[in-house]
């Protein structure tokens, strides 16, 4: 079963690192969409509709835990 997923990641090198790791090693997970900040993250989380959400804890603006919060709303 094919699962879909998107990062959010404030570190350009970070994501792309976690990318090929998913791509290589998780077949079944099939990364949808990046975000570089929590706002483009919820934009891209409510248009997506990902299954999975890789998701940085510490960021600008708002933390990964707040940012799971606000999803629950």
């Amino acid at each position: 079963m094919k699962l879909t997923a998107i990062l959010i990641e404030d570190e350009i090198k970070l994501r792309r690192v976690f990318y090929e790791l998913l791509k290589e090693n998780c077949p079944d997970i099939i990364v949808v969409g990046e975000a570089g900040n929590i706002s483009d993250g919820y934009t891209l989380q409510q248009k997506k509709k990902p299954q999975v959400v890789f998701l940085d804890i510490e960021m600008p603006g708002m933390s990964g835990f707040e940012f799971v919060e606000a999803l629950k709303k």
